[in-house]
């Protein structure tokens, strides 16, 4: 198998992009395989997102459910966006619209 890329934390859309890009290129197409690379991959920071989901399953977690649990987990809500926004610029003179 080609090098995987590396988790980033900051982007896991993008990452997924990346590995699901790199699960084509390796013909790997069974749920199983994906999920197994997927979580031997993962950081500690992305695996601690889904912690619930590792120690415990309840049931079967497929690649699929588990890539979008972990997405939904990590993104960033536009409402987080903005805090982010505002708490890192200073305002000064400006308005708050002028920031966006």
């Amino acid at each position: 198998m080609t090098v995987l890329p590396p988790a980033w934390t900051g982007d896991t859309l993008i990452w997924f992009a990346q590995l699901e890009a790199s699960f084509a290129a390796n013909r790997i197409a069974t749920e199983a395989q994906k999920y197994n690379i997927m979580l031997s991959n993962l950081p500690p920071l992305l695996s601690n997102e889904i912690r619930d989901l590792l120690v415990d399953p309840t049931e079967p977690f497929s690649y699929s459910s588990v890539k979008e649990e972990l997405l939904k987990r990590t993104a960033n809500s536009k409402r987080k966006e903005f805090a982010k926004l505002f708490n890192s610029e200073q305002l000064g003179d400006r308005k708050p619209t002028q920031l966006l």
